[in-house]
Formats: C-alpha cells, sequence, structure tokens
C-alpha cells in the first residue's frame, strides 16, 4: 500500500533506459526549461529534484547522469501525453490514487525534515538503515499517541476532525484484490490502520508548512505523471491481450533455439603454473584419489572443500575455454592435458551427463507473459517516441 516515488522512479529510468531515448546533454541548470514535449515544457527545476536525490543516496551527479534523468523525463512526458489524449487521467481511481500518492509524498517530505534534524547513525550502512527505522518509528509513535482518532458513520475514522472517507479504504482493497489478495475483515483493518497513520503523517507536515516547500510541487507532477503512466501501460495491456497461442509459440521458439543441451555434474582442480597442472595429472595416473588433490592442491577455495565439486551445471555457465573442454568429456572422463583459463590451468573430471530437464509451458507461463507484455509496451512507447516534438 505504501507508494515509494523515488523507488518507482528509479524504476523508470532504467525503462526509459531500456526502450531508448535520444542521447542529448543536459548541462546543470543552464535554462529553466529542460526539455519541451511537443510543446510542454519540463522544468529545469524537475531535472534538479531527481539529481537532488540521487546525491542524497550516494550517486555522484554528473553530466552522464543528468542526461539520464533528463531522457526519463522525456519518455515520462510523452507517455503522460498520450495518457492524458486517452482520458485516463479523468478517471475517479486516477484521481483517488493521485490523492493518497499527495499523503504520500508529505510524509516523505516529513521524513525527510525530521532525519536531518535527527540524523541517524552506523558504522555500517545495515547499521544506519536500523537506526532511521528507529527514529522513524520513534516518530510516528510520538505522533499517534498526540492524535486523536474515532470512528466514523459511513467513513473509514475521523483523524483529529478530518474524515477519511470510505472511498479510500475501497481503492486500496480495489487495488489489492486486482494483485490477487481477498477483501477480508483483517486486510481492511490493517488498510484503515495504514489511513490513520498516512492522515496523522500528512496533517503534522501541512502543521510544518511543507507543502509549501519548493519540492513539494514537482514531487506532486512526477508523481502525477508516473500515476498516468501505469494508468495507460495497464490500459494497452487490456486492450492488447498477449494470447496463449503466442505464448506457447514463443515457448516452442526458445526450445527449439535451446537444441538438445545437457549439464554436466563437474570436478575441477585450479592451479597456478602448467607445470603444476601437469604434476596434478601425473598423480592422477599414479592411482591419487581426484578429491583428495582437490583438495590438497586447487586454488578454488568455492570447490576444493568438496573435492573441486561444481555440482550440476549448463557449460554456458563457465568460461568458454573450460566450457569447450567440459562439453568433449564423456561420463568418468578427466581431461588429458591441462586446460588454461583466465584463472589458471584447470583439470577437469566429469561424474555424470545428464540432458537439461526444462520446465513446462504452465510452470513458466506466467514469467514469458510477463517478458512478452515488457517487450511490447517498450515497443508502443518507443513508436510514441518517434512521433513526438522533442526539443
Amino acid at each position: 500500500m505504501r507508494i515509494d516515488l523515488l523507488s518507482r522512479l528509479t524504476l523508470s529510468l532504467l525503462v526509459a533506459a531500456a526502450v531508448g531515448v535520444p542521447a542529448v546533454a543536459a548541462d546543470k541548470a543552464t535554462s529553466s526549461v529542460a526539455a519541451t514535449v511537443n510543446g510542454v515544457a519540463i522544468p529545469q527545476a524537475d531535472l534538479d529534484f531527481i539529481v537532488k536525490r540521487q546525491v542524497m543516496k550516494g550517486a555522484k551527479d554528473t553530466p552522464e547522469m543528468r542526461t539520464e534523468i533528463r531522457n526519463f523525463l522525456i519518455t515520462q512526458q510523452v507517455i503522460a501525453d498520450e495518457a492524458r489524449k486517452e482520458g485516463l487521467d479523468k478517471s475517479a481511481d486516477m484521481a483517488e490514487g493521485i490523492k493518497l500518492s499527495k499523503l504520500d509524498l508529505l510524509r516523505d517530505l516529513l521524513f525527510d525534515n525530521y532525519l536531518k534534524a535527527h540524523p541517524a547513525k552506523g558504522a555500517k550502512p545495515e547499521d544506519k538503515d536500523t537506526a532511521v527505522r528507529k527514529e522513524l518509528s520513534g516518530l510516528i509513535d510520538t505522533l499517534k499517541a498526540k492524535a486523536k482518532v474515532a470512528d466514523h458513520a459511513g467513513a473509514v475514522a475521523e483523524v483529529n476532525g478530518a474524515v477519511i472517507p470510505q472511498a479510500d479504504s475501497d481503492f486500496i482493497v480495489q487495488q489489492q484484490s486486482a494483485a490477487g489478495a481477498k477483501d477480508t475483515p483483517e486486510i481492511r483493518a490493517k488498510i484503515r490502520e495504514f489511513l490513520v497513520t498516512q492522515q496523522i503523517i500528512a496533517q503534522e507536515a501541512l502543521k510544518q508548512g511543507l507543502d509549501k516547500s519548493a519540492d513539494y510541487p514537482i514531487m506532486v507532477r512526477l508523481a502525477t505523471n508516473e500515476a498516468v503512466r501505469g494508468a495507460l501501460f495497464a490500459h494497452y495491456a487490456k486492450a492488447n491481450p498477449i494470447t496463449d497461442a503466442t505464448l506457447k509459440a514463443e515457448y516452442d521458439r526458445i526450445n527449439a533455439k535451446m537444441g538438445d543441451q545437457k549439464e554436466y555434474h563437474a570436478r575441477h582442480i585450479l592451479v597456478k603454473t602448467e607445470a603444476e597442472a601437469k604434476d596434478v595429472l601425473a598423480a592422477l595416473k599414479s592411482g591419487q584419489a581426484f578429491d583428495a588433490l582437490a583438495k590438497a592442491k586447487s586454488l578454488d577455495d568455492g570447490s576444493k572443500a568438496g573435492g573441486g565439486d561444481l555440482g550440476w551445471s549448463v557449460p554456458q555457465k563457465f568460461v568458454k575455454e573450460f566450457a569447450d573442454a567440459l562439453q568433449k568429456l564423456n561420463k568418468g572422463d578427466t581431461t588429458q592435458v591441462p586446460v588454461k583459463t583466465q584463472y589458471g590451468y584447470h583439470i577437469i573430471r566429469v561424474d555424470d551427463v545428464r540432458p537439461i530437464t526444462r520446465p513446462t509451458f504452465d510452470q513458466v507461463k506466467g514469467q514469458l507473459q510477463q517478458s512478452m507484455q515488457r517487450q511490447q509496451l517498450e515497443k508502443f512507447v518507443t513508436d510514441l517516441k518517434a512521433k513526438a516534438k522533442v526539443a
């Protein structure tokens, strides 16, 4: 239920990069406009805001990062334009979703403001994360202890005199149900608790005037565009379903491309020089056990304790020289000459060989559908960008 704007933006940056965008350089705050899409200006402030948030997370402010973010904003605007043409920004669900997103944005601003005044400390990143959670949990507990929460007829609850409409809960239930969750009294109780807490935090943010900050309208603008993007993608996927026949054809195509592949249960002994490898081969020919030699001489800490055992693997898992040598061996065979790779010299033995057991169509159907939908959406976005006028 928690809407994380920064996570959405990070994901969308990856999507934007995947579908390809014009690689136009973006200079640091050289104008008030980062770009123009179909006559609509993207404020430079939007780009600067995302840069600032990425820097807060440890990234460096570089021309390359600014170009990537500019390209993301262009793609986001192209998609948002199309969504608005389809009238998807006018739906009741969209209005409800944006309303709840605004409350989440106020929460983010309050948390940022609080952590500036109460910086979390920790020697390790995980220690700092724990300290952050502790600080924010303390803030929430303090605010909840002071809040006046009551039941309200026909609504979710009343918080300090403000009524939380039943529509808020129903909207989240609908979203959860679409994801496969059941509408139960327990779920609704958790949603009520979430909405009450969200309202308490938002009220504190408003009391501190954080909705008047320079960042808030930018966050709302970005979140709104993200919301309409999601609506457009859902609308497109519904209008262009991928049939079972198409999925099965893709499954068959992938299987045919893979051919009759095998996987190998192999062992190896890795040494530094060719001379050492030849000594190992001589020891094997004299009757010494492979696993004992691996434990004594192998440089591969990951397998030496198990007698050089690499488990079951397909050749593609290994570097080319190793994979080529492996595929020439039958069950029980050992390489007769050392195999040189970037890691050193290997003596390889194959304990067993078997055909790859491939998953059935039903087992991978869901993954195939997600993959093909992603490809379908990438092409859709690429086509939209090709028609857009960007400056």
